[in-house]
Parts: C-alpha cells; structure tokens; sequence
C-alpha cells in the first residue's frame, strides 16, 4: 500500500481511522461536559428551590416539588446517571425535602402497570 508524504507518510486509510477515533473522542468529550453541565445546572436548581423562598401563594412542599422535578428533567435530558437511578430519585427526594413521607413516595412505584413495564 502506497504512502502520501503529505500526510505524514500515512495511508489514506491508516488517516480516515485516525479522524474517526478523533470525532469520537471530541464525542466523548462533548457529552462528558454535557453531563456536568447537567449535574451542576441540576443541583442549583433544586438549591434554589431550597434556599430561596417560594413564590406568593405556592407552598413551601410544592416549591420543593419544583426544584426536584427540575433536578430530574435536566438529569434525564443529560443522563447524568442512569435514567434508571434517576427515576429511583424522588424514592429519597420527597421524604428529604418534606414533600411527602416515605411510604407515600414509594406506592406509585408499586403500582401493576410499572410492574407490567418491568417485565
């Protein structure tokens, strides 16, 4: 197979697999700062809620509901973990914020039509 001195005595393949394995770790490396910038966007968003005070007429619970349902919106888009783990959230969320307590925030889980999706 022949050389081309232009290119660094590189085939014309040996380059292409070169600026594929390039695309992929600028790939990697864009979505490994998609998922900070998700995490910390997450994260302030749910502090906001949890230091700033709610809105004229909306409850303390209910403002923390906001911040949590942000949190989870923009680690789902961002997969900062696993959509998995990330569902599983609200389960220590909602008791840690006083939305709701434990076994309130763990009976949607139980319901047969998740489990169906389960398998």
């Amino acid at each position: 197979m022949s050389t081309d001195p232009t290119l660094g005595g590189m085939s014309g393949n040996a380059v292409i697999e070169f600026l594929t394995t390039l695309q992929y770790a600028a790939l990697y490396s864009m979505l490994s700062t998609l998922k900070k910038m998700g995490l910390l966007i997450g994260l302030s968003m749910l502090l906001m809620t949890i230091f700033l005070p709610a809105p004229t007429g909306m409850s303390i619970p209910a403002w923390h509901t906001t911040g949590a349902a942000l949190l989870l919106a923009i680690w789902w888009a961002t997969e900062v973990l696993p959509i998995p783990v990330t569902s599983l959230l609200p389960v220590l969320l909602f008791p840690a914020l006083g939305v709701m307590t434990m076994e309130q925030s763990t009976l949607p889980y139980a319901e047969p039509t998740i489990f169906l999706l389960l398998g």
